[in-house]
């Protein structure tokens, strides 16, 4: 058998009203506390992985950097007329006059040509088509050779 404690107020009085928590505003303040808490956190922890990815974005670019620098080098050593005066001696000259009677072709802002060399001059490209037509072609127009 359990024995239960029963409290009867009998009383003429209008009975008080008591609170449980007689500071309910610390409630609030926890419960803000503890957002703010979670807030940081996320914060921090998204700042943590935005930083891991900008250091990857970083090695990236230093990647990519050297490889335009490396083809930057290789374009400088191909464009005709970039180291003095009125051009000639460009190593696209000196790849194209080895290439002279030989079937190549040739990508132009107009379009692209297929033929055979005939002559490489100073600074433009002759170029015999299959049709027997000629073409002289600006060196400064020739985008790529192949």
């Amino acid at each position: 058998m359990k024995l239960r404690r029963t409290f009867v107020y009998r009383s003429d009085c209008i009975p008080a009203f008591r609170r449980k928590n007689p500071t309910p505003t610390r409630k609030k303040t926890s419960g803000i506390r503890k957002h703010w808490v979670r807030l940081k956190r996320f914060v921090v922890v998204r700042l943590a992985r935005l930083a891991d990815q900008l250091t990857i974005l970083r090695q990236q670019v230093d990647r990519l950097s050297v490889n335009v620098s490396a083809l930057q080098e290789r374009v400088n050593a191909l464009a005709p007329g970039q180291g003095g005066g009125g051009g000639g001696g460009g190593g696209i000259v000196s790849f194209l006059r080895a290439r002279v009677g030989t079937l190549v072709t040739l990508e132009t802002p107009a379009g692209t040509l297929f033929g055979t060399i005939i002559f490489v001059g100073v600074d433009f490209v002759q170029l015999q088509e299959a049709d027997g037509s000629i073409v002289l072609i600006p060196l400064r127009n020739v985008l790529s050779v192949v």
